[in-house]
């Protein structure tokens, strides 16, 4: 298997470099362009996918400011990428991805389209991070941790989900669920940042926080 790709170098502290940005956001499984995610397991409540892609753009810039910072967990778009990533150009924000299993930048892929894509994902990203990003007690991946059920039947990916050792704050996407917060048997907490549990908007960091530490204090 791959490893995960880099095309940037993650800062050392991502609380330094959230200071810089106004606010923080998180996102993910905005499957642009995927018209059969409206039909998928629960579906999604649109007529169309053209209707689907206009709510998530209008959600994103109805709290994100053009000072503000995105980080995109994954499964960003589907189709033709060069058609369907595009729709990120009309979202406000410095954007950062961290690649889900349907990105063309997964470590899933092979290293030559990996290669082929990430200059084109790079036109619409500001970076590219790796596939988990762990900092000061939070980890930060499209997947969540084993304990988790994948959303379709099979257990998928298991060798890029990250390992809970307790007193954790998992920040994912990936299942499709539509509760936010999972309460893990080691005492870790799992936020869900993906859109069908968040009504189709970027979560900020704040709020994920506030969960955090009323869990750890509660």
């Amino acid at each position: 298997m791959l490893p995960p790709v880099h095309t940037v170098s993650v800062p050392m502290s991502l609380e330094e470099m959230f200071k810089k940005f106004e606010n923080v956001f998180f996102t993910s499984d905005t499957h642009f362009g995927h018209a059969r995610i409206l039909e998928l397991g629960r579906g999604r409540p649109f007529k169309n996918i053209q209707e689907h892609n206009e709510d998530i753009v209008r959600n994103w810039n109805a709290v994100v400011g053009v000072d503000d910072l995105v980080v995109h967990l994954g499964d960003v778009a589907l189709g033709d990428r060069a058609t369907t990533l595009a729709h990120l150009d009309r979202c406000l924000g410095y954007k950062v991805l961290v690649p889900g299993n349907h990105d063309s930048v997964s470590s899933l892929e092979t290293n030559a389209r990996r290669e082929r894509f990430i200059p084109l994902y790079l036109e619409h990203f500001d970076e590219i991070w790796p596939e988990a990003v762990e900092d000061n007690g939070i980890v930060y991946s499209h997947y969540p941790p084993a304990e988790i059920s994948d959303h379709t039947t099979e257990d998928r990916y298991p060798h890029l989900r990250p390992v809970d050792e307790g007193g954790t704050l998992f920040i994912h996407g990936h299942t499709h669920q539509e509760h936010v917060v999972t309460s893990l048997k080691t005492g870790s907490i799992a936020v869900s940042v993906g859109v069908d549990a968040n009504g189709f908007t970027p979560v900020n960091f704040k709020s994920i926080i506030e969960i955090w530490e009323g869990r750890q204090h509660g």
